[in-house]
């Protein structure tokens, strides 16, 4: 059990794994990292804008992000379980540093166009890939089991607080220095996280007793455990089609700031911005609503919250409507998507944790990266309100389905 957590009385509430010094480490270093993913996306969504302003372009930014974890995370995954999982990390992490550098330096030069733009952040989601999984499985490596879903959720805080101040930042950046700045803020930002794993103590591999160092088999035997769970396959059902349906809001979002709003880059962090404020302030009720109305509901009445923000943009078209909208928007895609996330943690053993996470990215992301490209499409032929409208409705009927999927038996205990 990790050194210096806290005694077994002190182990609820949301606040409870920061006295794990390890923990609270890596969760300020990876903070202060998101905040430059997130400036990085503003910038990124507003120069599609001005290059190629199709809905089908400006979409294919987050199709971009999302798809390499789609295609990697099996990988990433294998590599997170049989190698030090801080290595890996460290390995997409300057991957990422590396490719953020790249496009601000190609940015400033004046050599930015669509497809180098796509292409240059398809590289930082490789990097996202390979280091996503280590850094998820790495949670339960720190915190002992009681402490897990609180982690897990003071994990997606410190990700949503960036994601509602990291937007702001970045469309001021945009407005002050232009897109090249803010993919320079997301550069510099990564340089603290890369420390602070080279520095923490090694490690050890977590290994299956089977799987050696063979990465293929150690790919295969991830894939057959995640197959063969009713649970595992009842989580990704939920995350595929909510990742598909949520999709929308965020792939539409910076033609909403643009063309229904007729703003800036910084009305484009500000809506996003408020989506992340909404996850902060889920994050600190999830504990209690989860003691109040259980598991199930909790999921199915964020995700019905989520769908009707979506079906708000699309008839809403002033800024103070909208950013009320969204901050419930944002509690709504915290709850769902950090108790999926906790589930699979809650129920993969150790040895695979990092495959079980690496598949639960990849329905994530498929989702997103399919959902991304369909609804940039179907808004280019029908519309952006329409799309949207469309998506939220995709999403209640898909509540609906999944409702009475299992949900694993060690987080109904927890």
């Amino acid at each position: 059990m990790p050194s210096g957590i806290p005694a077994k009385d002190e182990t609820t509430g949301a606040w409870a794994p920061f006295k794990v010094p390890a923990f609270r480490a890596l969760w300020t270093a990876v903070f202060f990292s998101n905040l430059g993913i997130w400036s990085q996306q503003v910038g990124a969504a507003w120069a599609m804008t001005s290059l190629a302003p199709s809905p089908d372009m400006v979409a294919l930014v987050q199709a971009a992000t999302s798809l390499p974890p789609l295609l990697l995370s099996l990988l990433a995954g294998a590599l997170s379980d049989i190698f030090d999982r801080r290595l890996v990390f460290v390995v997409g992490q300057s991957i990422v540093l590396s490719a953020a550098a790249m496009l601000s330096f190609v940015t400033y030069e004046g050599w930015l166009g669509p497809w180098n733009l796509l292409g240059l952040t398809v590289v930082i989601g490789i990097g996202s890939a390979i280091r996503q999984p280590a850094f998820q499985a790495s949670i339960g490596d720190l915190v002992p089991r009681p402490l897990l879903p609180s982690a897990v959720a003071a994990n997606s805080l410190g990700f949503n607080m960036a994601r509602s101040v990291g937007p702001a930042i970045g469309g001021f950046l945009v407005a002050l220095g232009g897109s090249a700045a803010a993919f320079l803020f997301n550069a510099l930002s990564n340089i603290g996280i890369i420390a602070v794993m080279i520095l923490q103590r090694r490690s050890a591999p977590v290994r299956a007793p089977d799987a050696g160092a063979n990465l293929w088999r150690a790919m295969g035997d991830g894939a057959r455990y995640f197959a063969g769970s009713v649970v595992m396959r009842a989580i990704m059902t939920r995350v595929v089609l909510y990742g598909f349906g949520g999709s929308a809001t965020w792939a539409l979002l910076p033609l909403i700031a643009k063309h229904d709003l007729q703003g800036s880059s910084v009305t484009l962090g500000l809506l996003v911005g408020a989506l992340g404020f909404g996850a902060v302030i889920a994050a600190t009720l999830m504990p209690n609503i989860r003691q109040r109305i259980g598991i199930r509901k909790m999921i199915a009445y964020a995700w019905l919250l989520f769908a009707c923000a979506s079906i708000t943009l699309s008839f809403l078209h002033r800024l103070e409507w909208l950013l009320p909208a969204l901050v419930l928007g944002g509690m709504a895609w915290l709850t769902v998507l950090s108790t999926l996330n906790t589930s699979i943690q809650m129920a993969a053993p150790s040895w695979v944790r990092g495959r079980a996470l690496s598949i639960y990215l990849t329905g994530l992301f498929g989702g997103l990266s399919l959902g991304s490209w369909l609804w940039g499409e179907a808004a280019a032929r029908i519309g952006t309100p329409t799309a949207l409208l469309c998506a939220g409705v995709f999403m209640a009927v898909a509540c609906a389905g999944t409702a009475r999927l299992p949900i694993p038996d060690q987080f109904l205990d927890a």
